[in-house]
């Protein structure tokens, strides 16, 4: 089942473009990422399909079918951090968040426990860190045992523990049968979660597709040797090579994709007096394939 589908969907303010005919699909059980810039559109993409703004063009449908309330009752959301009480409890927003969404007060304990937060349950929200801070608001998203999370920035402004929390946080939730959508900029923390991706430029799209898939469009291989003037000398004449980039003490050989043939390259190599030290393929990171879409 699709989740989500987009069909040229189109958001302007003014004259400026922030959403510019985006199409595409998010299928069930699935870690969606939406990348993109400050100013991409991210979040105007998910204030749309959570029917807090009107698209000018374009449509969208929720679990296959056009949107109603009962969709948006099965959408857990984390647009911008909620506005916990400070002096009362973990327990005690929860409720009052329960209540304002009439639904989910029964599942405070359970989502307690979801977020690792039980054992501080009655601590003042005063006293939390800004990674347990953000817990409590994914928390209060996940009441009523929603279907889906859409999330917008999670991990904006925390530091590295709180980022691996809420990392290891949304992995257990999708492990657990959760479609989770979130829109972020730190582009590293998207390849280490999310399964697939669409990337935002300028409300442009630029790219969707799996993960693996937006990065496999070249493969770079790592070569080494005692001797990496001769063995640079040497790979020059290899046939099917783009280009080669010197990195310390590596070479870094770029092929077309599904071209880097490691035998081979190691066959050459030792025919023409050269014995690698190392020789691996390396994937690309997914902030130089955005880097390299966006510019």
């Amino acid at each position: 089942m699709k989740i989500l589908q987009l069909t040229d969907l189109t958001k302007s303010y003014g004259k400026i473009k922030a959403l510019d005919k985006v199409s595409f699909d998010v299928p069930e059980g699935t870690i969606f990422g939406i990348l993109g810039p400050n100013g991409s559109g991210k979040t105007t993409l998910l204030s749309i399909v959570l029917d807090v703004l009107r698209s000018d063009g374009g449509s969208f449908k929720l679990f296959e079918e056009e949107p109603n309330a009962f969709h948006r009752k099965r959408i857990g959301s984390l647009l911008e951090t909620p506005n916990f009480y400070h002096y009362l409890s973990a327990r005690q927003n929860l409720e009052i968040a329960a209540e304002i969404k009439g639904r989910g007060k029964e599942d405070i304990e359970t989502v307690l426990k979801q977020v690792n937060l039980f054992d501080r349950r009655n601590s003042p929200f005063s006293t939390f860190s800004l990674g347990m801070k953000q817990r409590l608001a994914i928390a209060s998203a996940l009441l009523g045992n929603p279907d889906v999370l859409l999330l917008d920035e999670p991990t904006n402004g925390l530091d590295p523990v709180g980022i691996s929390e809420i990392r290891m946080l949304i992995l257990d939730l999708a492990s657990k049968g959760k479609t989770i959508i979130m829109a972020s900029h730190l582009l590293d923390e998207v390849e280490k979660v999310c399964t697939h991706a669409v990337i935002l430029k300028f409300g442009k799209q630029i790219t969707s597709g799996p993960v693996s898939e937006i990065l496999s469009n070249d493969d770079l291989v790592e070569v080494s040797s005692n001797d990496l003037d001769r063995t640079l000398s040497v790979l020059n004449q290899f046939e099917g090579l783009r280009k080669i980039n010197k990195e310390g003490e590596l070479l870094v050989l770029d092929f077309p994709a599904n071209k880097a043939d490691l035998s081979a390259i190691n066959a050459f190599c030792f025919q023409n007096g050269v014995v690698l030290s190392h020789l691996q393929f390396r994937r690309k990171s997914l902030e130089t394939r955005f880097l390299e879409l966006t510019h």
